[in-house]
């Protein structure tokens, strides 16, 4: 058993391994193929007062559950790009971490989905979260990859001139990749249109 992690293909130490950056592409143009749609949350932490993970990690599961929400009811009623009108639900499988952060993140979840006006509203999410070993998972592989992706894109983006930063310069081809898997929402909601990646930038006052 073999486990390809994205942090070891897009990492600046392999930037000149061919070998490494074909086998990305083939697996975001596999994405691409399949119609997957992207979902992500992304974090410019502060250095100086950082938010817990575990605060962290359970905002970053409501904005996706919000996001992947409005997705399957765009499907359900036919105006998801490439997909047919299907009355669907969904679950979210995660990468387990340990067990008492993933028992608070899903603890954190159905609080989310019965106790807040907007979790409420996502009536098409069954259950808490799933958990599972990344190595057992070729799901929960892609994902690892497509967040590695998405990690150099905006550390290029926002920390590529910060002095001593790490170079990811090499990563720029991913973003024609990463733009198109992005989710857009075709409806408004609450008057706006929503997008698959959330940016939170918490740096302000470092």
């Amino acid at each position: 058993m073999y486990e390809v992690k994205g942090n070891d293909l897009v990492k600046p130490r392999n930037k000149d391994s061919r070998r490494r950056h074909t086998f990305l592409r083939r697996v975001l143009d596999l994405c691409a193929e399949n119609q997957g749609a992207g979902f992500a949350v992304i974090f410019k932490k502060n250095p100086i007062k950082a938010t817990s993970k575990t605060s962290m990690y359970t905002m970053a599961l409501q904005y996706l559950v919000e996001r992947f929400s409005f997705y399957l009811e765009e499907t359900a009623v036919g105006v998801t790009n490439g997909i047919a009108a299907q009355d669907c639900q969904g679950i979210i499988i995660a990468d387990t971490r340990m067990r008492n952060l993933d028992l608070n993140v899903a603890t954190s979840h159905l609080s989310f989905i019965f106790g807040h006006p907007t979790g409420q509203q996502c009536e098409r999410i069954i259950e808490a979260p799933t958990f599972t070993h990344s190595e057992l998972s070729v799901g929960i592989q892609l994902t690892d990859i497509f967040a590695s992706c998405l990690y150099a894109q905006y550390y290029r983006r926002t920390c590529g001139k910060v002095p001593g930063a790490l170079d990811y310069s090499h990563m720029g081809y991913v973003e024609p990749y990463t733009d198109k898997l992005q989710w857009s929402s075709v409806k408004a909601y609450k008057g706006f249109f929503m997008r698959g990646f959330r940016y939170l930038d918490h740096s302000v006052g470092a």
